[in-house]
């Protein structure tokens, strides 16, 4: 048997299967996790059930929407909550560390410069932190 054939009857053996196990495979557009999948808006990620079609959770890193569609197929619903509430904190920081870096460009004040900059590394840290945190939800502890 040839090799291209042989990789043809790999990849049929694995698309057959995969549906039952839960890792995140990337296919096409999405990010699919068992019977969820992941699309990117400009904005957000939502996350959509494609056994009933409709949207179950919209969330601002894609970290965290793998994390939410991993809850959901574990049954892991107070997880959930967490995991949203990391969301938007990470979101909120992101949000200041823009305005920050916005100030920084913008402003001819050394001291509100020198202001800025402290409050935007301290908001990168917070947000490293809880980057790190809603990782913990992804991969197995």
């Amino acid at each position: 048997m040839n090799t291209k054939h042989l990789s043809k009857e790999l990849k049929k053996l694995i698309d057959r299967n995969i549906h039952k196990v839960c890792i995140p495979i990337k296919n096409g557009s999405g990010i699919r996790m068992k019977h969820y999948i992941i699309r990117e808006n400009g904005y957000s990620n939502l996350i959509y059930d494609l056994r009933y079609n409709r949207q179950v959770a919209t969330t601002f890193t894609k970290t965290g929407a793998i994390a939410t569609a991993k809850a959901l197929v574990d049954n892991r619903e107070d997880d959930i909550e967490q995991i949203t509430n990391l969301d938007r904190e990470i979101q909120s920081k992101y949000n200041k560390c823009v305005q920050f870096k916005s100030t920084i460009a913008n402003s001819d004040n050394e001291v509100t410069v020198d202001s800025a900059h402290i409050r935007y590394d301290i908001a990168w840290d917070d947000l490293l932190n809880l980057r790190d945190r809603l990782d913990e939800y992804v991969f197995d502890k």
